[in-house]
């Protein structure tokens, strides 16, 4: 019994002394209330301004993010768009070369096959090309148009430079064969060098975005 009334009045001390902390934290904390000043009129200003300058902050972090966001999307497009022309036009450099090495082995049947091949990968160029100008304006659209057009031209000299002046057959005589082929030959050597310059002039339309926003 003795155990227990001791225990019992280390207890009742705890919770007078705990009682007694709590009381004067308050007696503390209602003394500074009344004690410390107001913020003044210039102390909320001041603070106000703070937190305005605060959000400006914000808000500019959050635009500058979505600025760069868009550009990125932007600059990611715009090489998905060039990249799919300039497959097109490989596939014409390459169909050009073709034919340039068909025509020194007197592969006509060949050769025929594969002028029916570029004509149709200038026209998917051509048409991928309109696709593209449909989404620019100003001095981009005008760029897309320019390329769309010497496009064209370029089809037109390979149909009339190249396809209609093949033979149609393949000369026994070695040198009337080479005669014959000259002007498909020449035609097509100028014409890559014309795609060349095409694609170079898309290369540069992808560069010159800005690398950043």
């Amino acid at each position: 019994m003795a155990d227990i009334s001791i225990i019992s009045g280390t207890i009742a001390e705890f919770i007078d002394g705990a009682l007694t902390i709590v009381l004067l934290m308050i007696i503390y904390y209602i003394i500074r209330v009344f004690m410390v000043a107001p913020p003044s009129k210039e102390e909320r200003m001041v603070k106000r301004k703070e937190l305005e300058d605060q959000r400006a902050e914000w808000g500019k972090w959050v635009g500058g993010k979505f600025k760069e966001h868009k550009h990125k999307v932007q600059k990611e497009q715009r090489k998905g768009d060039v990249s799919v022309v300039k497959d097109n036009l490989k596939d014409a450099l390459e169909g050009m070369e073709d034919i340039h090495s068909l025509l020194n082995k007197a592969d006509l049947d060949r050769v025929k096959r594969t002028a029916n091949r570029v004509k149709r990968d200038l026209q998917r160029a051509v048409g991928n090309l309109r696709l593209l100008r449909r989404k620019h304006e100003g001095e981009d659209r005008k760029a897309m148009q320019t390329a769309i057009d010497s496009l064209h031209g370029i089809e037109k000299m390979f149909v009339d430079d190249v396809e209609h002046k093949l033979p149609d057959k393949v000369d026994p005589d070695h040198t009337k064969y080479v005669n014959s082929v000259k002007d498909p030959i020449d035609a097509v050597v100028k014409l890559r060098g014309s795609l060349g310059t095409i694609w170079n002039d898309l290369e540069e339309f992808h560069t010159k975005f800005p690398a950043k926003p």
